[in-house]
Parts: C-alpha cells; sequence; structure tokens
C-alpha cells in the first residue's frame, strides 16, 4: 500500500470516529449535520429551575431543538441543556397536598418559585414538603377570588372541605378560602387570549402589577408580554 492510499484511509478514519459522539447514556449518536440545525420549534422554554449545585459529570442532552423528540425544545434548566416541553397555558390547578404529612421534617430547597419555571402544562406546586414542578388535575372554568392568605407546604390548614374542583358542584371551584380549601363560586373567565411573549425574562419582579384576570378592569387580561404581568387587552 502507498503512502497516499495509506493517509486517505486514516482520513477517512478520523471523519468517521468524529461524527459520533458519545451520550449521557454512553450511545453514541451522530453529530448534528445541516437536519439536525434547522428552525426553532414553536414554543418558550421554561425559565431555569431553582439548583443550587450543579452535577459537572451530566452532559447536555441536546444542542438545537430538531434534536428534540416530538414538540420538546432544547432549554437549559441551569445547570445543563435538556429536551423539554414547552411552556402551555397553566389552566388547570395543582393537586392536593396535605401538608400534615410533613411533620417536623425539615424541608429541601424549592425546586420553583413561579409557573413560568414547569415545562409543559406543569405548575408550581406544593409537594414533598417543598414547592416543585408538577402535574396538574382538571379544574372548573373560572378562577378563584383573590385572598390574601397563603399557602404553607409545611403548615397544615384546617380540615379541607374539598381536594379538587371535582368535589364542587358545576360552576364551584376548590378554593383556599377561610384558612381551609373549600368549594367557592369561581370567577368567570374572561374571553379572549394574551398576546404570544416574545422576550426570555429574568426571574419575575416579587409585587406583580395583576395576578389573574380578577386584577384587571373592564375586558382586559392580566398577560405578560414582557416579562413583567400587566393588563391588556385580548386579541
Amino acid at each position: 500500500m502507498g503512502p497516499t492510499v495509506a493517509l486517505l484511509l486514516l482520513g477517512l478514519c478520523s471523519l468517521g470516529s468524529l461524527a459520533q459522539r458519545p451520550t449521557v447514556s454512553g450511545r453514541f449518536t451522530k453529530e448534528p449535520g445541516p437536519a439536525m440545525i434547522g428552525r426553532p420549534k414553536p414554543g418558550k422554554c421554561p425559565e431555569p429551575v431553582n439548583i443550587d449545585s450543579c452535577d459537572r459529570s451530566l452532559k447536555h442532552e441536546c444542542d438545537t431543538d430538531p434534536q428534540c423528540p416530538a414538540n420538546r425544545k432544547c432549554c437549559h434548566n441551569g445547570c445543563r441543556k435538556r429536551c423539554l416541553h414547552p411552556l402551555e397555558d397553566k389552566r388547570d390547578s395543582c393537586p392536593y397536598y396535605d401538608a400534615s404529612l410533613c411533620g417536623l421534617d425539615f424541608p429541601s430547597d424549592d425546586e420553583c418559585k413561579v409557573d413560568g419555571q414547569c415545562p409543559g402544562k406543569e405548575r408550581c406546586c406544593c409537594s414533598n414538603c417543598r414547592l416543585e414542578c408538577t402535574p396538574t388535575v382538571i379544574e372548573h372554568i373560572g378562577f378563584c377570588p383573590e385572598t390574601i392568605e397563603t399557602l404553607s407546604c409545611i403548615s397544615a390548614l384546617d380540615t379541607p372541605l374539598c381536594q379538587t374542583d371535582s368535589s364542587c358542584p358545576r360552576g364551584w371551584k376548590c378554593c383556599l378560602s377561610g384558612e381551609r380549601m373549600q368549594c367557592v363560586e369561581a370567577l368567570a373567565e374572561k374571553p379572549g387570549k394574551c398576546p404570544i411573549p416574545v422576550t426570555r425574562c429574568p426571574p419575575p419582579a416579587p409585587n406583580p402589577a395583576c395576578s389573574s384576570d380578577a386584577n384587571c378592569p373592564g375586558n382586559k387580561k392580566c398577560c405578560t408580554p414582557a416579562c413583567e404581568p400587566k393588563c391588556m387587552e385580548p386579541i
């Protein structure tokens, strides 16, 4: 074999080894070519969750949206890039949570503070004695009246009179009221949709101008077009 042929074969072998890389699971996958780089998928990534420290041994799951299955997007979760469901309407409610089960256990740090940190339809709910991104349960149409009461993840409320909206008659919702969860008449949801946000935002302000449509006058809805919630005309 001549030196020219040997160099050619060596170059082909090198290209073959570069065309693959190990994944987190140890399997090999092809490096992203033009078809894997493509256009971003529709939707918005969740904001990074609260992570005190990162496991540096974990590698990125993706580099671009087309490398993720179905409608998932390549999002940075605070430590690495992962394939996550884009944000969706957070219309459903958190599952029933019994804080009395926590006893005197010292809670671990919250995973989230706001719904916008949770992928898909998940919401930031009390779970395992802290706030976590949690799958929701289907709720009745409308929303709960505003209340100044707060729900603690480690302090039990009075005996609940309901656990989910399904425990309440039609047109009523299971809401925090009178220091306990009970069925109250739902406030009507305003028609229309909020404009689609186009800005990637830092953590939300501590005192937003609104938290639900009930805070807004007339037909206006509580929307978040550019990082901070405010009352806007629907589209």
